[in-house]
């Protein structure tokens, strides 16, 4: 992590963003780049004085923070199209990481509509670490979701980075199918050859990821990813958790999955996406 990128809206939950990126750049030693951006709906005389007065609180902002002074930011205020902004700057700076606040939730459009946030995560080429949580503290227990795929493992590798120091728990949803039509579906026996096939594709992804050697295997736990999770999150109570979302290159529309979505909109912790 050699440069942070940090997108503010300049409300209370990008606030809590910028603190955190104000946090990881000075634990890291990495650059940071600030970003707001001023609809380019809005009239033009009109974008260009909430344009100055962005900068100037933002900069403002991060001098109030332990260490923000000290990293010399480069403070970016523009007008234009949000997702499109936040895409260019990331491409232009060479930020290695994206900060955001999590969504505000509006119940009503969020129901007929993709949000700003997920638009911007699902087209990020680079991971998206969304704050939900005060910056006070370093991530001391990182919790992630093994589902095998390329993106799982960048997201765990990020999260490594970020947070060296945090205890790491992994797990795998294993998904049983036509499970109830079996009577000994609950026995040991009718799940061994699952479980078997499940660390046999484990050990084949680790070797094509390379995981850093100090982190745990993933724990192989059956259910639903979502019952999986919220027992997880109950057993070890992480501040950060770590995932990665299907995605497809090119030219071909990009979806996250209803499991990645639901965390992005209603985030448990601080939560880090990687496409």
């Amino acid at each position: 992590m050699k440069k942070i990128l940090v997108a503010s809206d300049l409300s209370i939950r990008s606030d809590r963003a910028v603190g955190r990126a104000v946090d990881l750049a000075t634990r890291l030693g990495a650059e940071l780049s600030a970003l707001h951006v001023v609809d380019s709906a809005m009239p033009a005389d009109i974008a260009r004085t909430v344009q100055a007065s962005a900068q100037d609180k933002l900069e403002r902002f991060i001098a109030s923070r332990r260490g923000g002074e000290a990293l010399k930011p480069e403070v970016i205020s523009l007008i234009g199209d949000p997702v499109q902004a936040i895409h260019e700057t990331l491409k232009k700076s060479g930020a290695d990481l994206l900060v955001l606040g999590v969504h505000r939730d509006r119940a009503f459009f969020d129901a007929i509509r993709e949000t700003t946030m997920e638009r911007v995560v699902r087209t990020s080429a680079k991971p998206v670490l969304l704050v939900k949580d005060p910056s006070d503290h370093e991530y001391a227990k990182v919790l992630a979701a093994v589902d095998m795929s390329p993106a799982a493992g960048r997201a765990i590798g990020s999260a490594h980075e970020i947070a060296p120091s945090a205890e790491f728990a992994l797990f795998h949803a294993l998904h049983i199918p036509y499970r109830g039509l079996t009577g000994d579906a609950n026995s040991a026996a009718s799940l061994q050859p699952y479980i078997e096939e499940a660390q046999a594709q484990i050990d084949e992804w680790i070797k094509a990821v390379a995981l850093p050697q100090s982190l745990p295997r993933p724990e192989i736990i059956e259910g639903s990813v979502n019952d999986v999770l919220n027992k997880m999150m109950a057993r070890g109570k992480p501040d950060l958790l770590a995932l990665g979302t299907h995605s497809h290159p090119g030219l071909v529309q990009r979806f996250l999955g209803g499991f990645a979505a639901g965390l992005l909109r209603r985030p448990p912790c601080d939560l880090l996406v990687s496409c």
